[in-house]
């Protein structure tokens, strides 16, 4: 409470004794900050809109995008140092080796599988004592689609599911068809 006199007129008719006016102390937010308070929320209402639409309308192109293969090239020495014995003589050495690894990726059909081996065989070295019978079945189903339908009939192509079907071509190829 404040004990105040707006004027003389007031103290006189209040006969000399002070008025007693409440003031109360209104606390409003300045106009200037109403308005920065509009413009932030205009603001992360389009960022909100903006990210709906990037996820909901266009995010099967996106998931498309980053499906599609991606080249990394990474070089990287990492010598872990020489041991030697007693006498100075080299027991362990460094010896750097590179991987390529390869993920094929879901929709990846067996013919560009078969395209990218092809391209990868230019730059690599393999020994061939590795290469399993499997491996060149599969190899032997993959160029040879046709002759690999042939060895099971319409009836075993209609009852087997796929995986047992595939599986009778892989055991009824004989090392003379290669």
């Amino acid at each position: 409470m404040i004990l105040c006199y707006d004027s003389w007129e007031d103290q006189e008719m209040s006969g000399g004794r002070p008025m007693i006016k409440e003031k109360i102390k209104k606390t409003h937010v300045p106009f200037r900050l109403n308005i920065l308070f509009l413009f932030v929320f205009l603001l992360f209402s389009v960022l909100i809109l903006r990210l709906g639409m990037i996820q909901i309308v266009q995010g099967e192109d996106f998931e498309r995008i980053s499906e599609q293969t991606e080249n990394v090239t990474a070089k990287s020495s990492a010598p872990r140092g020489k041991m030697y014995d007693r006498y100075g003589r080299v027991l362990v050495d460094n010896e750097p080796t590179f991987t390529l690894t390869y993920i094929r990726n879901q929709n990846t059909t067996q013919q560009e599988r078969l395209e990218v081996a092809r391209k990868l065989a230019r730059f690599i070295e393999m020994d061939t004592d590795k290469v399993t019978e499997r491996d060149l079945k599969d190899f032997w189903i993959i160029t040879r689609p046709e002759e690999a339908k042939a060895k099971l009939s319409d009836e075993e192509w209609g009852e087997l599911e796929s995986q047992k079907a595939y599986q009778l071509q892989i055991d009824r190829i004989k090392e003379e068809d290669s």
